[in-house]
């Protein structure tokens, strides 16, 4: 058994044992979340030197919240509706991110206005040329996918999940890119 293969049965004894135990008792368990995998405020401030202290502090926060949700997803085998499901909720603040970001930064350079939505956004950078068209389409994707917070809206229903986190990594790459583009226009306007 390789140590991965072993880790991964004890992982699922001792959670099944404390999943028992916790419907048996009705408490909590309350296990402390692994120290050190979230990455602290301060180090995630830099990335947005172009925003305010109160939206960096609070996009610092929702990625300390994707953190978790990156853990969660790579320790957790959950498939299924569920599974589909619960990648839509890993992906929802990395989209609220990018909004945030797109949105603050195209306020404060006059790229749009206040009463903009998202995909008007998102047109505004591409046409202005802050962002390629494949950067465009991939936050557009993003966006659409965020839109089935709306339940109502659906017209399909949600799918079985094949275990692997794609739109979720899409999301990933896609703010980093945007961080990058965002950052380097920062860049030269200053100069």
């Amino acid at each position: 058994m390789t140590e991965l293969e072993e880790i991964r049965k004890g992982l699922n004894h001792y959670t099944s044992e404390a999943t028992k135990f916790m419907s048996e008792n009705d408490i909590e368990i309350n296990a402390r979340f692994p120290r050190g995998y979230i990455r602290p405020i301060s180090h995630l401030l830099r990335r947005w030197p172009y925003l305010e202290p109160d939206s960096q502090r609070t996009l610092a926060c929702m990625i300390q919240l994707c953190d978790i949700n990156r853990w969660n997803l790579n320790m957790w085998d959950i498939g299924l509706t569920a599974g589909t499901v619960w990648e839509w909720h890993c992906f929802l603040p990395i989209v609220f991110v990018m909004e945030t970001l797109l949105k603050e930064f195209g306020l404060k350079f006059e790229i749009v206005s206040k009463r903009d939505r998202f995909a008007k956004v998102i047109t505004s950078f591409n046409e202005n040329g802050f962002i390629s068209d494949d950067l465009r389409k991939n936050l557009d994707y993003c966006r659409e996918f965020r839109n089935k917070a709306h339940l109502f809206l659906i017209e399909k229903k949600i799918g079985l999940h094949d275990g692997k986190p794609e739109r979720y990594n899409l999301a990933v790459k896609t703010l980093e890119e945007l961080e990058t583009v965002l950052l380097e226009h920062w860049l030269n306007k200053r100069q």
